[in-house]
């Protein structure tokens, strides 16, 4: 006649599901916070740090280096290679390196000098290890760069005191040495 006589059911205690799924929660929760952090320590670290496909053209770029170089992303992200953004006189030299580096996995303290949008030139220090998949292929290069501006000015700086100090001590010597033979010659 269409009318319930009778319900049948199942209880099941949830309270652990529900604890796991606030644990799940705050996990991801933290994992989210964390990868921001990381995020944000790649972006805005004081080096600069991109890497660099088989042909040495840009895959990542920190914000870091693109101020510097005055590009930005899309300027040079697979466009774009390190090469085209180097002085001429050290494109060969990044050449010899860039396959050692692909051969050997890494290279240290190479300096080289880039030219910035700009125009203007930017020493830089860099440090990079190639990263490669489980079959041992090539995937990119993971790079450091350290803006060497104001380590340069302090060394030509470090030079012409030194060449100072160098002529004034020539100079005292020599008026001592003038002294005493005007002083002998007086005595």
């Amino acid at each position: 006649q269409g009318k319930t006589t009778q319900v049948r059911g199942t209880a099941q205690d949830i309270t652990e599901r529900k604890l796991n799924e606030h644990k799940l929660q705050h996990i991801n929760q933290v994992l989210l916070e964390f990868a921001e952090e990381v995020e944000d320590l790649y972006q805005n670290a004081p080096c600069g740090y991109h890497s660099l496909d088989v042909k040495g053209v840009f895959q990542r770029i920190n914000e870091t280096e693109l101020k510097w170089l005055g590009y930005s992303r899309d300027e040079l992200i697979g466009k774009m290679s390190l090469r085209d953004l180097l002085i001429p006189d050290y494109r060969e030299r990044f050449d010899q390196t860039f396959s050692l580096l692909l051969e050997n996995g890494e290279i240290s303290d190479l300096e080289m000098e880039l030219i910035s949008k700009d125009g203007k030139i930017l020493p830089v220090l860099i440090n990079a290890t190639s990263i490669h998949d489980k079959q041992g292929r090539f995937l990119m290069t993971r790079s450091t760069l350290y803006n060497m501006t104001e380590r340069r000015k302090m060394e030509t700086e470090r030079i012409e005191y030194s060449k100072r100090l160098e002529e004034l001590s020539r100079r005292l010597v020599s008026s001592q040495e003038t002294g005493r033979r005007e002083l002998s010659a007086a005595l």
